[in-house]
């Protein structure tokens, strides 16, 4: 196997040793107390670059991620540089290549990782020199041995690829002067275009497809682009039959590379092979993304300003006969505590209606708070924190219902400027919903977790309840699933973290629902949009 052999001279070439060996496992122990904190330093960098970034499906991809880079440094410092560590290695490579990671960040990781474990072993070996030096040695030999594997990896992705192009390229023959300015004018395009020959293999695939679909050309052309352009969806079985002189027009989802989704226009059409077949079918797709986030969002402004009005002509309608009404029950309670003056029974009907009232009242305020949300106080906030503060209020009640609630705590700090009152009910409501999704079902679980994605701070809150239904508008006031629901609790949410320029979306499956809070870690400056299926 050419490859092993390339690994064998990559060890012989840096001396690699059973003393190196040796200098990593005395290292692993003290690496292992950090080692999530490092594997978090090294997403969190990863983010705050968008062509790194975007090769990041979701969170759970992400926390996957996670735990294939801790196994990678378990195996750095502990495994035997033998052929099915030199095997592994190689698949982690070609993984990193294939999904487009630029290598750039690979060999910048890299380096991030050499300066964690060099500071580690010497904090651990400092009183031992020599001992430090070994650690230190070793670490570089072992670091620069992974990216030799990983820059033969891309090279053998790179020139698949090329292959791949060079092929295409001949079946479609040398373009003359005219078809140059044709294509160049296809390339400029602002909208996707793609040609497929025949047999459905791609022959062009413009500058534009690359940028949407994150997928470069020389890996698209010569292969079947429409699982790619539709997935599983119903169009990608409607384009192979379009004929010439019968275009199709269509609208469907588009999972880029990153799978993240967008939404394409599509216009099919077919050139004639003038012996009544197809000689080309050609693909035009518009970017609609932004144009229906912007119209669901005027849509969701347009409810909750109406929702605003109702609420707060109903709040005052209902406050003063409410406000009566708890003065009543207040002078009745009083006469019906007097000695031998009722019995029992009257008591406790009269608790009742008292607490029915006193729910009212709170529901009237939180009509109010929709109604007429008071500016924002702002203050700096070490997030970690604040969530398990929220955490801890609510864990009585999780106990009490038979709920296991985690939460996964960033291992750094986490600063994020906020209204502490306001994001507190925010995610008091958010838990309390994940709560209420999951009792009384086995095995019932609410995990909480905040993390630092780039820029910006993000709150998960995921249950495995039953879910909520496809397309339901959840965000919307008064919309509810509960018995007893007003249907404001995820309306004054969106509210309250779209006031902090930031955005709240939900994943949902029977079984997985996430609500995914993003908050700028910059100071506020306007909502900010965030990806995510609902």
């Amino acid at each position: 196997m050419a490859e092993a052999a390339f690994f064998d001279d990559a060890l012989r070439y840096v001396r690699w040793s059973g003393a190196d060996e040796a200098a990593l496992r005395a290292l692993a122990p003290h690496v292992a107390p950090e080692r999530r904190a490092i594997v978090e330093e090294f997403y969190d960098r990863l983010r705050e670059h968008p062509e790194a970034e975007k090769v990041l499906r979701d969170e759970a991809q992400v926390r996957r991620l996670h735990g294939s880079l801790e196994r990678w440094l378990d195996d750095l410092l502990a495994a035997r540089r033998d052929r099915a560590y030199f095997e592994q290695r190689w698949r982690i490579g070609a993984v990193h290549a294939r999904v487009g990671l630029p290598q750039r960040y690979v060999f910048t990781a890299m380096a991030l990782i050499r300066l964690q474990l060099e500071r580690i072993a010497s904090a651990a070996f400092g009183a031992d020199r020599e001992a430090e030096a070994r650690a230190h040695a070793a670490v570089g030999k072992a670091l620069d041995v992974e990216l030799a594997v990983m820059a033969e990896t891309y090279r053998e992705e790179l020139l698949g690829r090329l292959e791949r192009a060079e092929g295409a390229a001949a079946a479609g023959g040398r373009p003359g002067a005219a078809e140059g300015r044709y294509r160049d004018a296809v390339e400029r395009a602002e909208v996707m275009v793609v040609t497929l020959d025949p047999a459905g293999r791609a022959t062009l695939w413009n500058r534009k497809a690359e940028a949407l679909t994150g997928h470069p050309r020389d890996e698209v052309l010569g292969t079947d682009p429409l699982p790619l352009l539709f997935g599983d969806a119903g169009p990608r079985e409607r384009v192979p039959g379009v004929r010439p002189g019968e275009p199709l027009v269509l609208e469907a989802a588009l999972v880029t590379r990153a799978g993240r989704e967008r939404w394409a226009r599509w216009c099919v059409s077919a050139a004639d092979d003038g012996a009544g077949g197809v000689a080309a079918r050609y693909l035009v797709g518009a970017d609609m993304t932004e144009a229906r986030g912007d119209e669901q969002r005027a849509h969701q402004a347009e409810r909750l300003a109406v929702a605003g009005a109702l609420a707060t002509g109903l709040a005052h309608e209902i406050r003063n006969p409410l406000n009566a009404a708890s003065l009543n029950v207040q002078l009745l309670e009083r006469s019906l505590r007097r000695p031998a003056a009722a019995p029992p029974l009257a008591l406790e009907a009269l608790e009742m209606l008292r607490g029915e009232l006193d729910r009212i009242s709170r529901l009237v305020s939180d009509f109010l708070d929709f109604a007429r949300p008071r500016p924002l106080s702002v203050a700096p906030l070490e997030l970690g924190e604040f969530v398990q503060g929220v955490v801890d209020e609510l864990r009585p009640r999780a106990d009490a219902a038979g709920v296991e609630l985690a939460y996964e705590r960033p291992a750094r700090p986490l600063a994020t400027p906020g209204d502490a009152e306001r994001l507190r009910r925010a995610l008091l409501n958010l838990v309390g919903n994940a709560l209420d999704a999951v009792e009384g079902a086995p095995g019932a679980r609410v995990v909480v977790r905040a993390r630092a994605v780039g820029r910006f701070s993000e709150i998960d809150v995921e249950d495995n309840g039953a879910g909520v239904p496809p397309g339901a508008p959840v965000f919307d006031a008064f919309y509810t699933t509960k018995p007893k629901g007003a249907g404001l609790g995820l309306a004054v949410v969106h509210r309250a973290v779209d006031e902090h320029g930031g955005a709240v979306s939900v994943r949902s499956a029977p079984g997985d629902t996430t609500f995914t809070v993003r908050l700028p870690r910059s100071p506020i400056a306007g909502p900010t949009p965030l990806s995510g299926r609902a």
